[in-house]
């Protein structure tokens, strides 16, 4: 990865965390302050063991508890070299490191490739009483690192794939009333977006594995069936039932879901997941977005959330 990426990515997390936005990505970790070397060669290896092939990004200097703290200033070549000294066989995870300024502090960003798992550290226990093992692979399961097991071996021989990106230019949530159905109103999610492949190859992605989440504050997750989606550029076409990705491309999208009317719903941001699973895939990929909600709404809206302005239905016609 380019270091200009590096450093958009890191940009991306900073900025989600300013915002007061929960970060759900696997392939993160945020540390206020710089940890010890061995403590960190354990944390590392689990990470870039269950990261399966995929990049990870630590981030030193904020977090989500926290916030942007900044990093203090340390010797990353001197610690980076006892983190290091604790892998086996000197393979460890390949790191480029860069500083991200943001209002005037300074993030370390440490980008680590791995696709050499997987990783063996020392045992920071060997030699003590009780204790005969001298080294073990570190797993990484939610926010803690365990040693890693039988069937974490085998999810290690399967890489993950790489997964694709999808960018909002724009979008916009609305709950309005159907003249047409009385006692029903409609959840309706529209806009468009960038949907970007990491590596060359072709998705197939049924409709029925396409879906958005809905969450606002106080209520439980609606889930809301793609309603209509239309490709905006010759490398993505319409099947039948499903979309066919050859490249990356732009995106128009409509989801939508009638629930009962009269449903009190509270105030406040939206928080929006797109899901989106191709043919042959084990799991879905998925992007998470802020939506804040609108203060006037038309005669036919109860409520609307939008991230910019409201777009054109015209363009699903």
């Amino acid at each position: 990865m380019k270091k200009i990426d590096i450093e958009k990515w890191g940009l991306d997390i900073i900025e989600r965390i300013e915002n007061k936005q929960q970060i759900e990505d696997d392939f993160v970790e945020l540390k206020c302050e710089w940890i010890d070397s061995k403590k960190a060669a354990r944390q590392i290896a689990g990470h870039a063991n269950a990261a399966r092939g995929h990049d990870i990004l630590w981030l030193i200097g904020i977090d989500e508890e926290k916030g942007l703290v900044g990093a203090k200033n340390e010797e990353l070549a001197n610690w980076f070299a006892q983190v290091k000294s604790e892998y086996d066989g000197n393979i460890y995870p390949d790191l480029t490191s860069l500083n991200i300024s943001y209002k005037g502090k300074t993030v370390v960003a440490l980008h680590f490739e791995t696709e050499r798992a997987p990783y063996v550290v020392k045992n920071p226990n060997h030699g003590k009483t009780g204790s005969v093992i001298e080294q073990f692979v570190p797993w990484r399961e939610s926010n803690s690192t365990r040693a890693a097991n039988r069937n974490d071996f085998i999810k290690l021989l399967v890489p993950l794939k790489s997964k694709p990106k999808f960018v909002f230019k724009k979008l916009n949530l609305s709950l309005r009333r159907q003249p047409n159905k009385p006692g029903e109103d409609l959840w309706m999610l529209t806009g468009y977006g960038f949907l970007e492949l990491t590596k060359q190859e072709t998705l197939i992605i049924p409709s029925d594995e396409i879906r958005a989440v809905i969450k606002i504050s106080g209520s439980d997750e609606i889930i809301l069936p793609i309603f209509h989606i239309k490709p905006l550029s010759a490398s993505i076409q319409n099947g039948h039932r499903e979309i066919i990705v050859e490249n990356s491309g732009m995106l128009v999208f409509d989801f939508r879901r009638s629930i009962d009317e009269g449903n009190m719903l509270p105030g406040g941001p939206a928080k929006i997941k797109l899901c989106m699973r191709p043919a042959g895939w084990q799991e879905s990929f998925i992007e998470f977005i802020d939506l804040k909600e609108k203060e006037e709404t038309a005669s036919h809206e109860v409520k609307v959330w939008e991230l910019d302005n409201t777009l054109d239905y015209k363009t699903f016609q």
